[in-house]
């Protein structure tokens, strides 16, 4: 009888397949070897005796050669090509697996698992599988970890399927494919995809407005927990830069937490760590050379450890660290997420040492502006677009705007000045010199006019950058009036004299 493969054989599925294994021509090309060295075992020799004709001779001779075509073909192929019996006995293995094993094709024909000593639990596995194709002529996929008699390891996906003859399973071909890399990969991006998903769930605390506390200690945890270490710590240099303290931590003896220090030098791998201002990375802390090994890393029987500097605003905060008792080789994505975890708290802290900065200007500002609401002149400050952003209580009183109504307006709109000629003079020497200083012309709310005795300066940044105009006024409308009269009354009085 011809031994071919079912056709549309359902297929049970342990595992979810990794890889796509073309095992139906596989199974086809095994059918017709099985199939052709099943033909060529009998004798040539026609019914009722005599000579096998030629032409029947030149086809057994052609069926030898397609035999030897399939032999190479499945030798030549990178997966494991394999066929048991009824009795889960090897009867081929192609040239890859005969390989791996260490013996020859003649050696392995007639052997079961425990022959060629396969693990007793992975043999017992296998066998059951087998035996459930010949059973139900499902194909079966699944996978398993393999030690190979030349010490490889690796992890392989693997299909049973069954080859009919007459109705029933004869044999049943396999085939396995190594996925370690495919495996170590997918592992891979599932650790680099938590370790993202870590430092954005991080970064959206920090966002939200988290303490730096609060982000410390949660940073510990998600670094511990991510790379299943036992120890994690934030150490921040202390006032004067010589030391580092930990000032969170998880793992750590009572009572280091907010009171042990090291050295921020070389004589720990934390202060190491600030030295050469990148991640550092250590393999076995008793053969390290790079720096001392402090007593507090000894204490807890630190083998290996992974560190990052924590940035400040201007110079290192200081170190996050990850450490282990076991020996234990970090890899370079690993301490590049523990850098990317220590950036995260060193935005954070550069936040918050700015919003404790901004609202200590602000308090001061408060302060000030209370002084400036005391002054009896008008104060007002403007951008270099001439919108409002500040005006003192004897500003809103001289010229009938409130600080609400004033701010975000145009103070040319709001104190009318005159002449215009005048105040585009104003504003070039102000522009030049930073500071200009002289009378103008303007209008309150309700039109009525006055004159402004004004020292106006140009307010600077730090490196020197105009950033605003400083208007400090005196209403001397009045005193302006009486020089008027009196220097009309003098008049008068010349005139009079000159008439007596």
């Amino acid at each position: 009888d011809c031994l071919v493969p079912p056709q549309n054989s359902p297929v049970v599925t342990l595992t979810s397949p990794v890889a796509a294994i073309a095992l139906a021509v596989v199974v086809l090309a095994l059918a017709l070897w099985l199939l052709s060295r099943a033909r060529l075992a009998r004798p040539v020799v026609p019914p009722g005796g005599g000579v096998e004709p030629a032409g029947l001779l030149a086809e057994e001779v052609s069926k030898r050669q397609q035999q030897k075509i399939f032999d190479v073909a499945l030798s030549s192929l990178g997966d494991f090509i394999y066929v048991f019996d009824r009795r889960a006995r090897f009867v081929y293995a192609n040239q890859a697996l005969l390989s791996l094993f260490g013996i020859t094709l003649e050696d392995l024909v007639g052997k079961s698992f425990a022959d060629i000593n396969y693990p007793p639990d992975l043999a017992s596995r296998l066998t059951d599988q087998i035996q459930r194709v010949i059973d139900t002529g499902k194909t079966i996929r699944d996978e398993t970890p393999f030690t190979f008699p030349n010490g490889e390891f690796g992890v392989y996906e693997y299909m049973l399927h069954p080859v009919s003859s007459g109705g029933a399973v004869q044999f049943v071909a396999g085939s396995s494919r190594d996925i370690t890399d495919l495996r170590r990969r997918a592992e891979a991006t599932q650790v680099q995809a938590r370790q993202q998903a870590a430092i954005a769930g991080l970064g959206h605390q920090a966002l939200a407005g988290a303490t730096a506390t609060r982000l410390m200690n949660d940073a510990v945890r998600i670094v511990a927990e991510t790379l299943a270490v036992p120890l994690a710590k934030v150490q921040a240099l202390t006032g004067d830069g010589r030391l580092l303290r930990v000032v969170a931590g998880i793992g750590w003896k009572d009572g280091v937490v907010g009171h042990a220090m090291v050295g921020a030098g070389d004589d720990s791998q934390a202060g190491y760590t600030l030295l050469t201002r990148g991640p550092v990375v250590v393999d076995d802390l008793s053969s390290e050379t790079r720096f001392t090994a402090p007593s507090l890393l000894l204490d807890h029987g630190v083998v290996s450890g992974v560190t990052a500097m924590i940035a400040g605003r201007e110079a290192a905060w200081g170190v996050l660290g990850a450490h282990t008792m076991a020996p234990r080789v970090f890899s370079q994505e690993e301490a590049m997420f523990v850098q990317a975890v220590a950036n995260v708290l060193a935005e954070a802290l550069r936040r918050e040492e700015a919003d404790v900065e901004a609202a200590a200007v602000h308090a001061r500002l408060e302060q000030q502006a209370e002084l400036l609401d005391k002054a009896r002149d008008a104060i007002v400050v403007r951008d270099l677009d001439q919108r409002v952003t500040y005006i003192n209580k004897s500003a809103e009183r001289v010229f009938g705007w409130s600080a609400a109504e004033a701010i975000g307006r145009s103070a040319l709109e709001l104190f009318a000045a005159a002449p215009a000629e005048a105040v585009v003079a104003a504003t070039a020497t102000l522009r030049v010199r930073g500071e200009w200083v002289g009378e103008v012309r303007r209008r309150t709310r309700h039109g009525t006019p006055l004159t402004m005795d004004c020292r106006w300066t140009l307010v600077r940044d730090r490196s020197g950058v105009p950033q605003a105009v400083l208007m400090i006024e005196s209403d001397i409308t009045e005193r302006r009036k009486l020089e008027q009269q009196f220097l009309r009354a003098q008049r008068m009085e010349s005139i009079g004299t000159l008439a007596g």
